[in-house]
């Protein structure tokens, strides 16, 4: 599962930001009720649920606690939040849900904001995080051009030494050969559900983002 790693880095990370761990929920990815556990976070205070969700138990998730009318802030990754169907999907009472997103019409880099446009001119709709899938393809297409060559080796290395300027990141990378995760390089941006519309509001620094919001209490 995907999920294992962040849960152990959050539960390890968390406590040692100054912020206190009340519990530990698993439903199934394709959960439909998630009563039981929004019933055991609203019981524990929590005030933030961190969410690392894929599949259609994100739904379940947005729609409930908005049914519940819930304090606790939704906050982490839901795949499904960030498609422009979750807010119909969760029968518009997602709001104040927020994700982890890759896309959104904002300036993270030069590159974003037009093809943003130019993906949703052609596909009529918002690109999800599979599309950043081309600036992949972009980057070996100038690496092979600027080597001459198709040897792994050799893309590799060039690959390693320069900056990528994409659509959803600007990829640089370290000693160990990971992607540089930073602000400004591939942290992503945060978006979160306002009225029907996804509200990007993080990193603050990005030119359009907008404040965020919280339920009231």
């Amino acid at each position: 599962m995907w999920t294992e790693g962040l849960v152990a880095a959050a539960q390890k990370n968390l406590p040692a930001m100054k912020m206190e761990v009340v519990g530990l929920w698993q439903p199934s990815a394709v959960a439909t009720d998630v009563t039981a556990e929004l019933s055991a976070i609203d019981r524990a205070g929590a005030q933030i649920v961190f969410t690392m969700l894929s599949g259609p138990v994100g739904i379940s998730v947005g729609r409930q606690m908005g049914e519940r009318g819930m304090k606790a802030v939704a906050w982490g990754i839901n795949v499904e939040g960030q498609k422009e169907e979750f807010w119909q999907a969760a029968a518009g009472k997602a709001q104040f849900v927020s994700t982890l997103d890759t896309y959104a019409e904002v300036e993270y880099t030069p590159k974003t904001v037009p093809f943003v446009k130019a993906y949703q001119a052609r596909f009529r709709k918002a690109p999800t995080y599979t599309a950043a899938t081309y600036d992949a393809i972009m980057m070996l297409k100038d690496a092979i051009e600027k080597e001459g060559s198709i040897d792994a080796d050799k893309i590799v290395a060039y690959i390693e030494k320069v900056e990528h300027v994409g659509t959803g990141s600007v990829a640089t990378f370290d000693k160990r050969h990971d992607l540089v995760w930073a602000v400004g390089k591939t942290s992503g941006i945060a978006v979160q559900w306002q009225d029907g519309k996804k509200v990007p509001f993080w990193p603050p620094s990005v030119k359009g983002m907008q404040p965020f919001k919280m339920p009231a209490r």
